[in-house]
């Protein structure tokens, strides 16, 4: 109970950090001289039968205040529109019918990352020594080509959802070119785009991504990326169907892009203090 409490109090104060943050974002545009404008990318996991109405109302949302443009979009474009990118990790099943048709239907580019080790499969895996198991399974080969065909980008999430920072560099190499590969063979595309599971990288893992092939790699960073760029390295934000309007409005506007910084300020305080 304690630990919920604690948790509460954590996102409750991310979230007041986030209001002041928006308002200095908008202050910081208006003073701003320069006319860049600004992409920021989105990345969902399922969309539940009960999610989906929740889901929708928050497409409605986006669609009314930005532009969407797909992944491998991004470096080319000087917009002078703010943009937004929806991508989903794992690709599980759930989105096949909740999400996608709506993201069709409003002609909204999407990719999915998916580790090619479950296709087909319910998944199963460790965060912070906690098995994690999903209802959905993992997309089989026929609905990844179809969607595929479709025009929807399929990306890789490594072989196995590993972390690649835990295991040797060969094993890692390993997890990034098979995983490429099997999804290249069901689409009949080139792979170009990759998303580290757990959001867990370092510049080594980011060098043998683009060493094998990837053109694109997506942290779970939050970041506003601004327009145009020649990047290739890109940090998206986590969001829910279950988020509310307030909530995704704020995550739209990048308003959650401190915390990365604040992180490495509370590791960099961490090295400081005796122990």
């Amino acid at each position: 109970m304690r630990k919920l409490n604690n948790k509460m109090i954590l996102n409750y104060l991310k979230f007041l950090i986030s209001v002041v943050y928006l308002i200095f974002i908008k202050i910081r545009k208006i003073t701003s001289r320069s006319i860049n404008k600004y992409c920021v990318v989105l990345y969902y996991h399922s969309v539940l039968d009960e999610q989906k109405n929740k889901f929708i109302r928050q497409l409605n949302y986006l669609s009314n205040k930005y532009s969407f443009v797909s992944l491998s979009s991004i470096n080319k474009l000087s917009s002078n529109e703010n943009l937004i990118s929806i991508t989903f990790d794992d690709g599980l099943s759930s989105i096949l019918k909740n999400a996608l048709p709506e993201l069709k239907r409003r002609e909204i580019p999407t990719t999915v990352f998916i580790p090619a080790a479950y296709i087909g499969k319910y998944p199963k895996w460790e965060q912070k020594d906690q098995k994690i198991y999903y209802e959905d399974r993992i997309l089989n080969v026929d609905e990844i080509k179809e969607l595929s065909d479709q025009g929807i980008e399929i990306a890789s999430h490594t072989l196995n959802h590993t972390d690649l920072r835990k295991v040797h560099p060969e094993i890692a190499k390993e997890e990034l070119l098979l995983s490429k590969a099997i999804l290249e063979e069901i689409t009949g595309k080139e792979v170009l785009s990759f998303s580290f599971p757990y959001g867990s990288y370092n510049d080594e893992v980011i060098n043998l991504a683009f060493n094998c092939g990837y053109g694109f790699v997506f942290t779970t960073q939050p970041e506003i990326i601004s327009l145009p760029s020649k990047r290739r390295v890109f940090g998206r934000i986590s969001i829910e169907p279950d988020d509310s309007l307030l909530k995704l409005k704020l995550k739209a506007e990048g308003a959650y892009s401190w915390l990365p910084e604040a992180i490495r300020l509370k590791k960099k305080i961490k090295t400081l203090l005796p122990i």
